[in-house]
This record gives structure tokens, C-alpha cells and sequence, in this order.
């Protein structure tokens, strides 16, 4: 029997990023065989996560002790010599060890396992590429290091893997152009449409939600500047942010919101379940959305399932893959978000027309089991 190694080693914190979603509807939907089953190597933070969710039908192998250090850098690196370890001591001849993504506790140790033993089949994900570090916002010297992990992961996987996954159209132009003896494989992202249509939605509506992990990338301290300014227009308007963050970002975040004197219009809602957060997103009258890059925009097929109007900054993925229910506006252009905001609240045709296109437009085009399999045949093919 073959058997797939899942690393799914880098999850850190709480919270959950579209990539960790997608996966999570992979393995729900995803079964051991007489001909194959399934390893997922995982920290016991993203175990729980599992269970959570109701999946306990896969073997887990930790990579980590059950409590992390605080240091994120050394605990990246204690898992990857775990992971390998691990992995050396299960894999056999034929086996594919299948990196969930570009990041390296998810990549070094598939790609050492690969060099060793050239009859394991190794196979890699890329969600997005990361701006060059001195664009992106935050710490220079945190995205340094988050770019050049990046560059080192796509080159072990450009010269050892055997083959390359990605949902985005743009990553795979770009992987195509490097992966030249090997096989680049479009894959599909989805949502669980029926989830969400079950979400209640007779919680109390705001003028606007955000959703995601709340750090620098995601553009979430320019939610403050946005509402500030439609509160001038509207005034009375509530934004409600979901996501969590650590403690030294979100403290951050809370200063902004006092020092602009929109505390009383912003409520941080913290991490929420998805269905907690799809009942916010369902009742509200438009979805924010401040993220400076995505691979594939799981919130906004989200928030666009639900029937809720999605503002966002013209990212080129999000042209490609939603092109109706959005109001798209330059990028970090503050006040075109904010006049994006006012436009849907204030029209109620607008908002019920974007809305009806933008959850047509999901529903005909990405569904989570059509995705699912369609990932498991490019495993094992």
C-alpha cells in the first residue's frame, strides 16, 4: 500500500488562513483506500483544529511538543529536523510526501527525503509569491527573511520536486517558466457553499466586516484610516474586524483605532469559528477586504458565496478569479476604499445587484469537492 505524507508543519498561533482552510476541506473530503492512505505530520495546535472541524479519520505524527517557544524562527527549525526524522523513519520506496505550503517546515524536509531516496515522489504548493520584502508592509527585517524563505523553498522544489501545485494563474506562469522538465499543475480553490448557506443570519448587521489574519500583509492598519473617513459621510457607520493576530500586532492595531478616534465605530471581534464569522459576514452590508497579497482570496469567495458586496484594492488575482460582486479600487488608495464603502451603503440596488452576481458567480465556478478530487488525482497520477 502506498502511503501519502501530508506535512502540514508551519501553522502557528490560532487563527486560520485560506490555505489552512483549503486544506482542511481536502482532508474532509479525502479517504484512506486499500490502495493508499494517508500520514499527516502536524503541530498539536492544528491536531486540535482538526478535531474541531471533525476530522479524526487520519494518523497524526507531531513535529512539535505539545507547548512552543515563543521564538517562532528556532521552533521552525526544531520542527523541520523533527518532521525529517519522521519522516525517515516511515517513508518506503514509492511513497509521495505532499508539501501543503511554500514555507519551509513544510518544504526542507520533504525535499532532504527526496535527495536521499529519488524513488519518493515529492510534491509541492505554492499559494502566492511574496512582494520583494522593502514593499511589503511591517518589519523589514521579518520580510526579509519571509522572502528569502520563500526564494529557498521554490528553488529546492524547482530542482528536486517532481511536481508543483498552485490556484493561482500568476504563480503558475511563473513556476512554468522554471519548472521546465516538470509537471506545474493549476489546481482548484473553493468554498463550502453549503456551510455557509446554513451560517444564521440574524446576528446584527454592520456597515462593513474584514475578516483574515490580522498582520501587516493583510493591510489591516489601514482599516482605521478607511473608517475614519466614512464615518465623516456616515456617520454612526460600525466596521467589525474578525481575525487574531499576536499580541504585539493587535496592541498595535488597538492603539491606531484610539489615536484616530474611531474606537466607538470598530469592533474587534477576535477569532471566531467560520460559522460565527460567516453569520457577520451574511448580515453585513459590505465586506472590506485591505489584503496587499493573496494567492487565491478565500475570504473574498466567502464573503461573495454569503451574497455580501466585496471593496478591495485591484489585485491582479482578484480580476482574474471574481470578476463580478466587487467594487475594485487602486491600490492603497484610502479614500477610494472609503468612497467604495459609502457607494454600497448607500444604494441598496447596488448592494442586492453586486451581491446576486458575486454569489452566482461562486457557485457556478468553485465547489469544494470538485476541488478536493480534483487535487487528490494530481497527487496520484
Amino acid at each position: 500500500m502506498k502511503t501519502i505524507h501530508i506535512l502540514i508543519n508551519c501553522y502557528w498561533g490560532s487563527g486560520m488562513s485560506g490555505g489552512d482552510r483549503r486544506t482542511i476541506e481536502m482532508l474532509r473530503r479525502w479517504n484512506n483506500t486499500s490502495e493508499y492512505r494517508f500520514l499527516v505530520y502536524t503541530t498539536h495546535d492544528f491536531a486540535r483544529l482538526l478535531t474541531e472541524e471533525g476530522i479524526d479519520k487520519y494518523e497524526i505524527v507531531y513535529t512539535d511538543k505539545e507547548k512552543n517557544g515563543k521564538n517562532i524562527i528556532v521552533e521552525y527549525f526544531k520542527r523541520m529536523a523533527e518532521c525529517y526524522r519522521l519522516l525517515k523513519e516511515r517513508v518506503k520506496t514509492n511513497d509521495i510526501i505532499y508539501s501543503s505550503t511554500d514555507i519551509m517546515p513544510d518544504v526542507m524536509p520533504g525535499c532532504w527525503i527526496k535527495k536521499k531516496n529519488k524513488t519518493v515522489i515529492w510534491e509541492i504548493t505554492t499559494y502566492h509569491l511574496f512582494e520583494k520584502f522593502y514593499k511589503r508592509p511591517g518589519n523589514v527585517f521579518t520580510n526579509f527573511l519571509s522572502c528569502q524563505q520563500q526564494k529557498a523553498s521554490i528553488s529546492s522544489g524547482v530542482k528536486y520536486a517532481d511536481k508543483y501545485f498552485t490556484t493561482s494563474p500568476i504563480v503558475l506562469n511563473y513556476l512554468e517558466k522554471r519548472c521546465k522538465s516538470k509537471k506545474v499543475y493549476l489546481t482548484d480553490c473553493a468554498v463550502d457553499i453549503e456551510a455557509i448557506d446554513r451560517a444564521n443570519s440574524e446576528v446584527n448587521g454592520y456597515d462593513a466586516c474584514f475578516l483574515a489574519r490580522l498582520n501587516y500583509s493583510k493591510g489591516v492598519l489601514e482599516l482605521p484610516e478607511i473608517w475614519q473617513k466614512v464615518i465623516s459621510e456616515r456617520p454612526g457607520a460600525k466596521l467589525a474586524i474578525m481575525g487574531k493576530g499576536n499580541k504585539e500586532f493587535e496592541e498595535e492595531l488597538r492603539s491606531k483605532i484610539d489615536n484616530m478616534g474611531v474606537s466607538e465605530s470598530i469592533d474587534l471581534l477576535g477569532f471566531m469559528s467560520s460559522e460565527d464569522a460567516w453569520s457577520v459576514i451574511k448580515k453585513s452590508n459590505c465586506f472590506l477586504f485591505t489584503s496587499h497579497e493573496e494567492g487565491w482570496g478565500m475570504a473574498v469567495a466567502e464573503a461573495l458565496t454569503a451574497g455580501t458586496p466585496v471593496v478591495a484594492y485591484r489585485l491582479p488575482i482578484f480580476e482574474r478569479l471574481f470578476p463580478e460582486g466587487t467594487i475594485y479600487c487602486p491600490f492603497l488608495d484610502i479614500d477610494a476604499m472609503a468612497r467604495g464603502v459609502l457607494k454600497v451603503n448607500e444604494s441598496y440596488e447596488l448592494r442586492a445587484s453586486l451581491g446576486k452576481n458575486g454569489s452566482e458567480y461562486i457557485r457556478n465556478h468553485y465547489t469544494l469537492n470538485s476541488m478536493a478530487q480534483k487535487e487528490l488525482k494530481y497527487i496520484l497520477q
